[in-house]
């Protein structure tokens, strides 16, 4: 017999008083811990953090999203919206970032604290998933909300899915998911991810009713008002776009002729697939002689232009790339180098060009002037059988990751680079200054790779070596990955002490310039023609990055807090997988009922699943995707999930779901 807890079942007062107490005091501290931990605020990211300011300033200036261009709605715009929210409240980013990651871990653990009736469950809950060291990323960009969003989404599909048996609120809690899906679904292009864990959900609870005895028309009127007011969202946003450009479009990378000219270029096959390089020049040579749409992208394809700087990105991340365009950077010099021909002065005339592309290549392979083979995911380009073997190696790597077991988050930001009026859009947070290069050491580790053994050394311009030492290591993961034998120690360990008489010089198979400064300002790799030196790591010796005393502190009390995660992740991951997998197994047994915990459980475990399915195939085909950056939502969810299965696994009790 399955059985769903009263609601009228709670925890004694005093416990449940005192959790709240609990709850209200780690609330006050961690926004405290926002406020003194500087964020990196960058304004030279044009396709990444700057977008979004920039997008946002220009709608407080009157002006929407600015002059339409291939950027203009190439993402999506949530994060812009919750840049304006904080402008208007008067929050400094900081705040407004680790407010809404509050929200969301409070509205989700309320959630959960209704199912089980649980007060000390429900503060541990609150606190694992408020006070983890991963998810108040340092960075103005929209990954820095995409986790409290996840969790906004799984409490207010929880209230709802426990509101479905009374009347009272139901509406309302509809109408409230369905604006968070669809301001989830504004923020990322990638949104489909979120839809399986959901539908576990609803159709999990759905079953309960039905074995209960109990009707699901109240679910299905509950669901049905979650995804119109969603879509009526969604569909707004394209309106005022309609208006403001002329065409019905969300986010243009979506649009249908946009994505049907990126398979079809990828569709085209000349000789073996490139790993890593969607579109190989082979391959597009091949398309210009019969693509006279294509042929007009030539010269900013594959002459000197800014839309070829593309191939500089791609030989940085993948060496083995060099010279091509690889991953997902293809897309954006393609769309560079249609702007460069004028066809994006508005949606329609883009989406015309793509249109035309899309016919003649379809054409050419039709008359088999063309081989082709359509990929079967749009904007994927095509895997390799060497790559998918790789996804069990990139899961583990992703597992470790998210349990903190090789890599935990780095805590520090990057130095930021910020204009006036954007100090006034972010509210003036505190920002980590950009750091000084000179008469400070450094000490790097990384990889070098030109040919072979070929080695460098790093030196003063006037032949001075006296402040540098390196030391070389064993490097068999670059010969495997360049597919040299030769590069069989090409790893280094090296400090610097930077001196201004001294500017620094690498010398290898040539003579090149190496600026410190670009180091400290993000770039880790240095491509010097068929020279690579590139940075793992770095750290600043006997100096500290951070603005004030107050920082200071905050910043060695969140090393504590992470160092406690990175013992806490591994079990804690452990025991929820144990205990769900029994648990199901008893189920399918039918040893043991369930029960609308057991549903919840599930629905976090395939939303899980789900987004690390994503960033492995991501990883494995675009880019490299297995970062905290990707993984945001994973983090808590992760805990969510693994909390609820152990807490399910205890045998039932008064006041407990069972």
């Amino acid at each position: 017999m399955i059985v769903v807890a009263s609601e009228q079942a709670s925890a004694p007062k005093l416990s449940s008083g005192l959790a709240r107490g609990a709850m209200i005091a780690v609330s006050v501290v961690y926004l405290l811990l926002a406020m003194h931990t500087p964020i990196g605020v960058n304004t030279n990211a044009p396709h990444d953090d700057g977008l979004f300011m920039g997008h946002a300033l220009s709608v407080l200036n009157g002006g929407w999203f600015g002059p339409y261009d291939q950027l203009t709605l190439a993402k999506g715009q949530g994060y812009t919206f919750a840049l304006l929210a904080g402008y208007f409240a008067g929050l400094p980013v900081t705040f407004t970032h680790a407010l809404l990651y509050l929200l969301g871990a409070l509205c989700v653990t309320l959630a959960v604290g209704r199912l089980t009736h649980a007060a000390w469950f429900t503060l541990l809950l609150y606190v694992v998933l408020l006070l983890h060291p991963a998810t108040q990323l340092p960075r103005v960009t929209r990954d820095a909300i995409y986790a409290s969003q996840a969790l906004l989404i799984c409490g207010a599909s929880f209230f709802l899915m426990m509101a479905c048996r009374r009347d009272r609120f139901r509406g309302w809690l509809a109408a409230c998911a369905g604006l968070l899906v669809g301001w989830f679904w504004l923020t990322k292009e990638e949104g489909m991810w979120l839809v399986p864990g959901l539908a576990v959900l609803f159709l999990g609870t759905g079953w309960l009713h039905r074995r209960r005895g109990g009707s699901i028309r109240a679910l299905i009127q509950t669901s049905a008002v979650l995804v119109a007011v969603a879509i009526t969202g969604i569909l707004a946003y394209a309106g005022v776009n309609m208006h403001e450009y002329g065409k019905f479009v969300g986010v243009d990378f979506k649009e249908t002729n946009f994505e049907s000219a990126v398979a079809a270029l990828q569709g085209v096959r000349v000789g073996d697939t490139v790993p890593n390089v969607p579109v190989p020049k082979r391959v597009r040579n091949t398309i210009y002689e019969v693509s006279p749409s294509f042929a007009e992208l030539k010269g900013a394809l594959d002459g000197n232009s800014p839309a070829s700087g593309w191939s500089a990105l791609s030989c940085q991340a993948y060496p083995a790339t060099c010279g091509d365009i690889a991953g997902a950077w293809f897309v954006w010099a393609l769309r560079d180098a249609v702007a460069s021909k004028g066809y994006y002065r508005t949606p329609a005339a883009a989406s015309a060009y793509y249109q035309r592309l899309t016919s003649e290549i379809e054409a050419a392979c039709d008359s088999a002037r063309l081989s082709c083979n359509a990929s079967l995911l749009p904007l994927m380009p095509r895997i390799t059988s060497t790559q998918l073997f790789t996804i069990p190696a990139k899961v583990g790597e992703t597992i470790e990751l998210l349990t903190f077991i090789k890599r935990a988050p780095v805590l520090d930001a990057e130095p930021s680079r910020t204009t006036a009026q954007v100090d006034a859009l972010l509210g003036r947070p505190l920002q980590m200054p950009q750091r000084a290069t000179d008469g400070v050491t450094y000490k790097m580790a990384g990889w070098y790779h030109a040919k072979g053994a070929e080695w460098f050394r790093l030196r003063c311009e006037d032949g001075d070596d006296a402040n540098v030492t390196v030391r070389r290591l064993a490097s068999p993961d670059v010969a495997k990955v360049l597919a040299d034998p030769g590069a069989e120690r090409q790893r280094f360990e090296m400090t610097v002490k930077t001196d201004p008489a001294c500017p620094l010089q690498l010398q290898g198979v040539g003579k090149h310039a190496f600026n410190l400064a670009e180091m400290v300002g993000g770039r880790k790799a240095f491509a010097f023609g068929e020279e690579t030196l590139f940075i793992d790591a770095y750290e600043v010796v006997g100096s500290k990055p951070l603005v004030d005393r107050p920082a200071e502190w905050v910043r060695s009390l969140r090393q504590g807090i992470r160092s406690v995660y990175a013992v806490l992740l591994p079990t804690l991951a452990g025991l929820g997988l144990i205990a769900y997998v029994a648990e199901f197994v008893l189920i399918a047994a039918r040893r043991r009922p369930v029960t609308l915990q057991f549903v919840f459980s599930t629905s976090l475990w395939t939303l899980l699943v789900t987004r690390i399915g994503v960033v492995v195939l991501v990883d494995v085909s675009s880019f490299s995707a297995i970062d905290r950056l990707y993984l945001m939502p994973a983090y808590p969810l992760l805990c969510l999930a693994a909390l609820l299965s152990v807490y399910g696994w205890f045998p039932a009790r008064p006041g407990k779901p069972t």
